[in-house]
């Protein structure tokens, strides 16, 4: 009996390990990055690689001419600030986004080829030097399936921002 009770708590423990966090699922779903996956075009192709946890920090070199650094932080429940800066360039920050995970309603398919997070309110989205905009949707979703676009969605309604209904 013990050493089943030793197995299932490894098992649990591992398997809590590996959960991302609030700010990995955030830029899943904003981005599409994740640590290990691949992000850029067809001319330019990088692997994203984590630096630090907190606050959390990606890497994104493609070996071309985009090497980036970006910082998510959560400066109020559910609100996800992502920095961009170009770290072989300028290292000053070039773009400066939140989002608001409050009013989080879930992807939207895009052609069925990507998904875009679709937020409720008045002003989800904030740039630190426009004011209100629309969630950015870009080439680097189409290395994301659909189906782990619609899991991460769940999976932040779930675990860490409820979100809204519509």
């Amino acid at each position: 009996m013990k050493l089943v009770l030793f197995v299932a708590a490894g098992l649990f423990a591992s398997a809590h390990a590996y959960a991302q966090s609030a700010e990995e699922t955030a830029v899943f779903l904003t981005f599409g990055l994740k640590e290990g996956g691949i992000y850029g075009d067809s001319d330019q192709q990088g692997t994203v690689r984590k630096l630090s946890s907190d606050p959390l920090k990606l890497h994104l070199d493609t070996g071309k001419s985009m090497t980036m650094t970006m910082t998510v932080t959560q400066p109020e429940p559910c609100q996800f600030r992502i920095q961009v800066s170009d770290i072989d360039r300028d290292p000053k920050i070039r773009t400066d986004t939140t989002f608001d995970f409050n009013n989080f309603v879930g992807v939207d398919n895009m052609m069925d080829m990507f998904t875009q997070p679709v937020f409720s309110g008045e002003c989800p989205v904030t740039n630190s030097s426009k004011g209100c905009i629309k969630p950015f949707v870009g080439a680097r979703q189409l290395f994301v399936p659909i189906a782990n676009s619609k899991a991460a969605a769940d999976y932040m309604k779930s675990t860490f921002c409820s979100g809204r209904a519509f």
